[in-house]
């Protein structure tokens, strides 16, 4: 049996191009931040992965356990078991048991402030291949005040990727971790079709360097409009 696990980071990394504030906190572990990239969250990440078409699927969610308290005041209302919060202090642990419940557990990378299309679940569980690394090499990016749509093209593997893995080496992990998107090209992966994700561009873009300026629009308003309806995106 497989078993899909989309994972990705809230605030367990420490973003390094975000810089300590005076009393030396690191602004992910702030109330305020918390607050903002929940609702972000909420909206989008998690909605693109709740609405799946394939529902057969875990999504753990990396949260720094300098912040217990605030996570469980903003998540507690989630009741839905396939989403895992797992803490910096208890990954081994997790990933141990985690081990044990399939044959083969494929790791599929998500930011927390990106989404995925409905269909991507399926395509990575009915991939007649099996393929150890696959990757999707051209989304869209949503800039989320005005709702428009731009195209993004990977150059090289990009940040949207999958590994699967045979449950014995799976337990090796130290952690819920893959290697940065740059370097899993060396593993020679898969690509897989287009249109599958989509990038979000917000007034704290904590997890990307992009900006608008990067990006062309290359779609009229009927083809913008049909995108947000294939990753139910509105107002």
């Amino acid at each position: 049996m497989d078993r899909l696990v989309f994972f990705g980071s809230f605030n367990k990394s420490l973003f390094a191009h975000l810089h300590k504030d005076k009393d030396d906190v690191h602004p992910s572990l702030k109330e305020e931040w918390i607050e903002y990239r929940h609702k972000i969250w909420r909206k989008y990440t998690w909605n693109s992965i709740q609405r799946q078409k394939n529902p057969n699927w875990t999504y753990v969610l990396g949260c720094h356990a300098d912040t217990r308290y605030l996570i469980e005041k903003y998540f507690a209302d989630i009741k839905d078991e396939r989403l895992m919060i797992i803490y910096t202090d208890e990954e081994k642990k997790h990933v141990g048991k985690m081990a044990k419940t399939a044959d083969t557990i494929i790791l599929c990378r998500i930011d927390s402030d990106d989404m995925y299309h409905p269909n991507v679940a399926d395509v990575i569980l009915n991939d007649p291949y099996k393929t150890e690394w696959g990757y999707f090499p051209r989304g869209y990016a949503l800039e989320i005040e005005w709702l428009n749509v731009f195209e993004w093209n990977c150059h090289g593997v990009g940040p949207f990727f999958f590994h699967r893995y045979k449950s014995q080496e799976f337990a090796k992990l130290e952690k819920f971790e893959e290697p940065p998107h740059r370097r899993v090209g060396k593993h020679d992966p898969k690509k897989y079709m287009n249109g599958m994700f989509m990038v979000l561009i917000h007034d704290k873009n904590t997890s990307t360097n992009m900006s608008l300026k990067n990006l062309t629009k290359t779609f009229d308003f009927n083809d913008q409009i049909q995108i947000l309806r294939e990753f139910n995106v509105s107002g």
